[in-house]
């Protein structure tokens, strides 16, 4: 089948305007030589996003005006089922494009049809690495992290343990779990058959999800270390991030249900609650008010199991 846009990227954005709009120059200036249509999904922005967007970028972008915060994964959904390229983007409005990273990824797929979604190499704003891929969670692996025994683990094997792979050469390509939500190329083909995100994740583990279900049909999940793009990531203020943990949290416990079944589920639970209560007394010992609540809010949010 022909396609008249090569890459569809979609953007969606919450009261994020400076970064969206350094991001969507940055892909007008890196993207030159494919096709492609940009979407913007605005989750009820306040901040002015939606008056920049139409002063400066109305004639190059599909724009989606959403009334609420509908959440990462139904603002992507929204998206999908407008995007006509061959090939989907989904990229987070706090990146930056560098150096043709849409192009040089999706030639990596197209060079390999076993490969069924790729990342790329995620920068820090001084150019430094920033890890982005993922082993899938498990009472092991968290067990390990928690307590260092991944430390006496050799260091050539260690990458198979981690939940954060940090361990391996992040200038080589590797076969990974899953890859950081901030850049996900995948062709529409593949799409077509693991369908839309789960919306039951309103932040987080939706990428976890969505790139289980692809391996789940037959597909590969790649890291790409030949694309760069810087990644800002992160929230503005210690109570965005106490906020952003907690969901991040939630739908953690979310994500190991559907995986692993109801009974996995409750162990998972269990140990998480263990793990918080443990720091509450820590914390609590040493007179350190903030991380007490901080693990008092982490707690409450895995007996309620509600997003804040």
């Amino acid at each position: 089948m022909n396609y008249e846009i090569c890459v569809s990227i979609i953007l969606v954005n919450w009261n994020t305007k400076e970064l969206l709009k350094n991001c969507i120059n940055s892909i007008i200036a890196e993207t030159k030589k494919i096709s492609y249509e940009i979407i913007v999904v605005d989750n009820n922005s306040t901040d002015g996003s939606l008056e920049m967007i139409e002063k400066q970028f109305i004639d190059k972008i599909v724009l989606i005006k959403n009334h609420e915060n509908r959440g990462f994964a139904a603002a992507n959904n929204q998206a999908l089922k407008i995007a006509k390229g061959q090939f989907i983007l989904m990229l987070n409005s706090d990146t930056i494009v560098l150096d043709n990273a849409v192009e040089k990824t999706i030639n990596y797929l197209k060079n390999d049809t076993r490969i069924g979604l790729a990342g790329c190499k995620l920068l820090n704003a001084d150019n430094t690495l920033q890890y982005s891929c993922y082993n899938f969670n498990s009472i092991i692996r968290a067990f390990l992290f928690k307590t260092k025994f991944i430390e006496f683990i050799s260091k050539s094997t260690r990458y198979k343990y981690e939940g954060l792979i940090t361990s391996f050469d992040y200038n080589e390509n590797i076969e990974v779990d899953y890859v950081c939500g901030a850049y996900m190329l995948f062709s529409r083909e593949v799409y077509e058959k693991v369908g839309l995100l789960d919306e039951n994740f309103f932040m987080y583990a939706e990428e976890a999800d969505f790139c289980s279900r692809i391996k789940k049909n037959g597909y590969k999940v790649m890291f790409f270390s030949q694309a760069s793009i810087i990644h800002y990531g992160g929230g503005s203020s210690k109570r965005i991030n106490i906020i952003s943990e907690n969901r991040r949290i939630i739908s953690r416990l979310l994500f190991i249900k559907k995986q692993k079944g109801t009974l996995y589920y409750h162990l998972y639970k269990i140990f998480s609650i263990f793990i918080v209560l443990m720091n509450i007394f820590r914390y609590s010992l040493t007179r350190n008010k903030e991380l007490t609540l901080e693990y008092k809010s982490k707690f409450s949010s895995i007996i309620s199991m509600k997003y804040e």
